[in-house]
């Protein structure tokens, strides 16, 4: 990639209205150093109360060892517009083999 270019996630981050934007880039930036097997894209998210806001949200498996044997557990976290005072939200997204 060019230096010049940025993921398309970290372009669409400003439409989100993070409090803390820098934080947020940053910290997402590591985590996807870190765990390879998630991937960021900012999306639109409902609320419990039908509100409507753009998230930044990492999806894919993060690996958790258990008795000696790795299983990748798929997820999908969605970045709090007020991170890091509140935490991500989190959901498991099971698949038919789990």
């Amino acid at each position: 990639m060019d230096a010049n270019m940025h993921p398309e996630w970290e372009t669409k981050l400003g439409t989100c209205g993070y409090s803390n934007q820098g934080r947020v880039l940053a910290d997402v930036r590591e985590l996807l150093a870190q765990t390879r097997s998630l991937s960021a894209k900012v999306e639109p998210y409902v609320f419990n109360t039908g509100r409507t806001a753009n998230l930044l949200s990492l999806a894919g498996t993060i690996p958790i060892h258990f008795k000696r044997k790795q299983y990748n557990i798929p997820v999908r976290l969605l970045v709090s517009t007020d991170y890091p005072n509140n935490p991500p939200i989190g959901y498991v997204t099971p698949t038919k083999g789990i």
